[in-house]
Formats: C-alpha cells, sequence, structure tokens
C-alpha cells in the first residue's frame, strides 16, 4: 500500500507525503539499514539469503540463532528463528522467490525489577530455551583478578568454542570501572584485552571470544553508565507480583516441598510476600 499511496502523491502532485523515487529505502529491510547506519543507530548484523555455504559462513561470525524474514514487508509473517545447521539446512532445502534477509538476534539484555522477583531464574529460562551454556559472574566481588579467572574457567570448559553461550552478571551496576571497560570490547568486538605483569614488562595480550549474549541484572538501572546502557539491545522490566500470581507460586512450591496447603492458606501467604516470590517461598517454609 505505500507503493501505491506514493504512486497517487506523484501523479495527483500532492505537496505532502513521500513520492514514487522517495520510498526505494523503505522497500527492503537491507537498505533502510543504510540509512540507520548513516544515523548512527545500531542494527543486527545480517546478510542477504543467496547460498547455503554463505549462510553458514555468516552463522559461524554471528552464531546461532539467527532471525530469518523475507527482505520486503512488515509483520512476522513467514519469519523463521533457526537454531542449528540442520534447521538452517532445511529452510534452504524449500522451494521459494521470496528475497529473504537473515540476522542475528539481539544479543545483550538488561534486566531490570526489585530484588527478589526472578532476574537470575529468568535468565536461566533463556539459556535453557535457546539451549545455550549458562555461566555467571557477579559484579559485587568481580575485579580483574576474578574476570581472568573466569575466562581461563571458561577456556578449561570449552566457553569460546561452544555456541553462542550465554553470560548472566548480577547487580550489574556494581561493577568496578576496569571490569566495565573490558566488557566494552567484549560486548561490541566479541575481544578482550589483557594487561600482563607491571612497569617496563608489562605486555597486553588479546583473547578472542565467540559470539555470546550477555545478561545484565540490576536493581538501581540509574547507577549504569550512559555507555554501559548503550550497549543492551534489550532492557526488561519487572514489576511486583500480584496476589493470585503468586498464590499459585506458592501452591507450585507446595507440591515441590511436598507441603499440603489448601487454596484459602497459598491465597494469605501470597497476600503477606509484598509482591515477591522469594518472600512468598520463605513464608512457605516457615509456616
Amino acid at each position: 500500500w505505500l507503493e501505491q499511496d506514493a504512486r497517487l502523491r506523484t501523479d495527483f502532485n500532492v505537496v505532502t507525503g513521500p513520492k514514487s523515487h522517495e520510498i526505494t529505502r523503505w522497500r527492503s529491510k537491507s537498505a533502510m539499514k543504510k540509512y540507520y547506519a548513516e544515523a548512527g543507530i545500531p542494527t543486527a548484523r545480517y546478510a542477504i539469503r543467496d547460498t547455503l555455504e554463505n549462510a553458514l559462513a555468516f552463522t559461524k561470525l554471528v552464531g546461532y540463532p539467527i532471525i530469518v524474514k523475507p527482505d520486503k514487508g512488515v509483520g512476522a509473517a513467514a519469519t523463521y528463528k533457526i537454531k542449528n545447521d540442520r534447521q538452517l539446512k532445511q529452510f534452504f532445502a524449500q522451494e521459494t522467490d521470496v528475497p529473504y534477509i537473515m540476522e542475528d538476534g539481539i544479543k545483550n539484555t538488561l534486566i531490570v525489577s526489585p530484588p527478589g522477583v526472578g532476574k537470575t531464574t529468568l535468565a536461566r529460562i533463556v539459556a535453557a530455551e535457546l539451549e545455550r551454556p549458562f555461566y555467571t559472574l557477579s559484579a559485587v566481588t568481580s575485579g580483574v583478578k576474578e574476570v581472568r579467572e573466569v575466562i581461563e574457567t571458561a577456556k578449561r570448559q570449552q566457553f569460546f568454542s561452544s555456541a553462542t553461550p550465554l553470560l548472566f552478571i548480577d547487580e550489574i551496576h556494581r561493577l568496578s570501572p576496569i571490569v566495565e571497560e573490558y566488557l566494552y570490547s567484549a560486548m561490541e568486538d566479541y575481544k578482550i584485552d589483557i594487561v600482563l605483569d607491571k612497569g617496563p614488562s608489562a605486555r597486553s595480550i588479546q583473547i578472542e571470544l565467540a559470539p555470546f549474549t550477555l545478561v545484565g541484572a540490576t536493581t538501581r538501572s540509574g547507577l549504569l553508565t550512559s555507555p554501559l546502557r548503550a550497549r543492551f539491545g534489550i532492557t526488561c522490566h519487572l514489576e511486583y507480583y500480584d496476589t493470585p500470581v503468586l498464590a499459585r507460586i506458592v501452591k507450585r512450591s507446595a507440591r515441590i516441598l511436598d507441603i499440603s496447603i489448601d487454596d484459602d492458606a497459598a491465597h494469605e501467604v501470597a497476600l503477606r510476600s509484598r509482591g515477591t516470590p522469594r518472600i512468598a517461598n520463605a513464608l512457605l517454609r516457615r509456616v
């Protein structure tokens, strides 16, 4: 309809709105990315669907999952989430004349919420759904030494050779400035520069990282520095739970703990939990 609307504006010399020659850049997602880049707006890395070999090379660069969708059009119709080489080959086995664009998923997510409402649990669910290895790093206790130790541990566990692992950092607003500087290059270029020794003998080595997803959690997003906040593609805000939802959580926890509880008792526990599952589970254990 955009093309028809622009054609009418052109034919009838309407002075407002886009003309036919002006909508070329809007007709495809790949063409629009150039204009986003000129405006300084970051976009997901992409490749046009052509051959399977090029598509496999693209997945090695960005990692799975990738999103495949028509290059022209809007909405989620004919959009695929591809998680591995087998699914990619199945997609290429389909015969179609529709031009497709392949994009990597949003890599970094910031979860903002009050304490005890499930930031860590949500991060673990994301890792389980995407079938990715899950690693954690505490912003409260982690310094450069701890970052190095995590790197060494990850290398031993083949962290950097596995497919798009997920790294979870709790209370990310409490990261030290030095560690935060390490994260900048890791999040953008998948590289970490580490300085060894001190003084005249100091030297820097660069560690190449495989593509990964960083999930940061914080209870005080206002304390995040602007450069770090800008590197997250998605910001999720979790709110306190209402009483009916908390009551269901209490009943589920009771089943896991093999405790008998009726609906009225679960409702009373939920009412006194201040909207927080952590408090609800603690009260359940006490009563």
